[in-house]
């Protein structure tokens, strides 16, 4: 090969050697730079997300380190030595008397099956039960005193029983408070939080878990004293001599004076001929003595120079009709109920008893003469069955079938048919609609 073709040779050489890294080489290095350029993007983005997760872990290990100071200890035995004795202070403080405070066996607080945990939670779970003696007034300062405390502590159950008639007449006028507290305990260390030194943790005095609520009202309002009516409201009554005086509207009608409910004198004054001496006036046909502002406002007609409706006739005398004999009066309705259902009033309902048996009882108060009954859930009550005993009164059942609502506070005139009462007791007429369901299809079915 000549000097020449050994040129030419060369020449082809690099030419085919940069053809094939063109087709063949130079693709596989730019997918390799794009592939690094997308790598490093996903590398960036889960720095990101570990940055927040990490965020999200210290919050919590800081709450966790909170809960850890207000329980004061990791040790469950300490902090039930402690919050024994803080328990017996609070109570000497708010001056309860017959005090008795009984831990319980310490116990593994176990989740609610919705969760599922994998493992345990080693959270320890400190119990108290209590009771004492003591005024309202001093129990309710006791409870805000407790929810107070930095435990992570709740009430459990809890009962108060008022004083009953009998140690008032001793003069004892103490209530009964009984109930169970509960506090948990964290461990020391989770793998998962980290952990946590107690000794360099400072428990706070107390955590405020309400503000700005006033508690003192609870005693104010009485809730354990029999119940004594309000007086009857004294409003406007027009004698019959024209004078305005204050009076109840029965004293008013025993006066033969007109009545103005809802008005004083002095607002009745500033109207023309409001009190003005009673005339006859017959209104719908009937004979009434009222003033005669009221006989206009009623649509009335004034029987001028008549005082008195004595010999006065609103209506002509029909024409006689032969033989004619008046029709019997109709029976009138006979009704079954407490005959003092004016005077007796629910004043509360009583909850007591076991787990598995709650005995319900109404407390029913004659207004008159102070007596007292006690009516469970099943026994009689103004003529009916008592069905359901609630917190805000009672259903019954008549023979006639119908069901009606006895209110807390209320006579037992005042009932109200079951089906009027949802939006005056909604309470108890949801609470009865399940019961009330199965009784109708058991009658259905009878």
């Amino acid at each position: 090969m000549n000097p020449r073709e050994k040129r030419m040779a060369t020449i082809l050489g690099i030419v085919g050697g940069f053809f094939v890294a063109y087709q063949f080489v130079w693709p596989m290095v730019n997918d390799r730079l794009f592939g690094m350029s997308d790598t490093i993007e996903k590398l960036h983005d889960g720095i990101a997300d570990l940055e927040d997760e990490l965020e999200e872990v210290d919050a919590y290990r800081d709450s966790y380190r909170d809960f850890v100071a207000r329980t004061g200890s990791t040790d469950a035995e300490e902090v039930k030595s402690t919050m024994h004795a803080r328990l017996i202070e609070m109570i000497e403080k708010a001056h309860l008397k017959n005090h008795s405070v009984s831990p319980k066996r310490t116990s593994d607080l176990r989740p609610p099956r919705k969760m599922r945990l994998k493992k345990e939670t080693k959270i320890k779970l400190v119990r108290f039960s209590i009771s004492a003696n003591g005024s309202l007034s001093n129990i309710v300062a006791f409870l805000k005193d407790f929810y107070e405390l930095p435990y992570i502590a709740y009430i459990t159950d809890i009962s108060i029983d008022p004083p009953t008639r009998r140690m008032k007449e001793r003069n004892r006028t103490d209530s009964r408070l009984t109930l169970s507290v509960e506090t948990v305990v964290l461990p020391a260390y989770d793998p998962e939080v980290s952990e946590v030194n107690p000794a360099l943790l400072v428990q706070p005095a107390r955590v405020i878990k309400h503000r700005e609520q006033d508690y003192g009202f609870i005693a104010a309002r009485k809730p354990f004293d029999e119940y004594i009516p309000p007086p009857p409201e004294l409003w406007a009554c027009c004698t019959g001599a024209g004078q305005c005086q204050q009076r109840t509207e029965a004293q008013c009608q025993s006066r033969r004076g007109s009545f103005f409910g809802g008005q004083t004198c002095s607002e009745l004054r500033g109207q023309e001929e409001a009190c003005t001496p009673p005339v006859a006036c017959c209104v719908d046909d009937a004979c009434v003595e009222i003033s005669m502002a009221e006989c206009t406002a009623r649509g009335g007609e004034v029987k001028v120079g008549r005082s008195s409706c004595q010999n006065v006739k609103c209506k002509p005398d029909p024409p006689p009709v032969a033989q004619a004999q008046p029709p019997p009066p109709p029976p009138k309705e006979i009704d079954p109920g407490d005959p003092d259902r004016d005077k007796k009033i629910i004043q509360m309902t009583l909850q007591y008893g076991t787990e598995e048996q709650r005995i319900r009882e109404l407390v029913v108060v004659n207004a008159q003469s102070q007596a007292k009954e006690y009516v469970a859930s099943g026994g009689e009550l103004d003529g009916g069955e008592v069905l359901l005993v609630h917190a805000r009164g009672a259903v019954t059942r008549r023979a006639d079938g119908k069901y009606r609502i006895y209110p807390i506070g209320y006579r037992l005139a005042d009932c109200v048919l079951y089906e009027q009462a949802m939006e005056l007791q909604p309470e108890v007429f949801f609470t009865f609609q399940p019961l009330k369901k199965k009784l109708d299809e058991e009658a259905l079915h009878a």
